[in-house]
């Protein structure tokens, strides 16, 4: 996943609406069984593995110990990516924003890209679109 990581660097598409938080350091957390893969604003995610397996999880940058599991794999955690980077895609450039996202999941070799376009327009405006996402992406192995 980290070499996942290094590749999306420096593609348009993965600069999206997120600012660096300030103050977050690899094993931030109690456990400090972490390791970075990215931020967005206060949201640091992140790898972790233990005894019971691997985990990608999404904490926040005041709260670390209150962890939340977006998947276990890496497909998953692709998943909720891309699906954040549709919902931020200039849509009245459908050509483009499209091609965007088809050269990031290309290059990503993420194959759940129309399923994400899917999900994201079928549960995109609901109340509990955060809990609908992370219910799906638990469930991708």
């Amino acid at each position: 996943m980290i070499d996942l990581c290094e590749q999306a660097t420096g593609l348009d598409l993965f600069s999206f609406r997120c600012s660096d938080p300030t103050g977050y350091t690899d094993g931030a957390t109690t456990d400090g069984a972490l390791t970075f893969l990215w931020s967005c604003c206060d949201s640091i995610f992140a790898y972790r593995s233990d005894e019971s397996g691997k985990e990608f999880v999404e904490f926040d940058n005041e709260t670390p110990d209150d962890i939340t599991v977006i998947s276990t794999s890496e497909k998953g955690l692709l998943y909720h990516l891309f699906t954040y980077l549709i919902e931020d895609q200039d849509w009245e450039n459908e050509e483009d924003s499209m091609r965007k996202l088809r050269e990031g999941a290309d290059r990503l070799g993420f194959d759940l890209l129309a399923d994400a376009l899917d999900f994201q327009s079928e549960n995109g405006s609901a109340v509990d679109f955060a809990d609908r996402l992370l219910q799906r992406t638990q469930q991708i192995v």
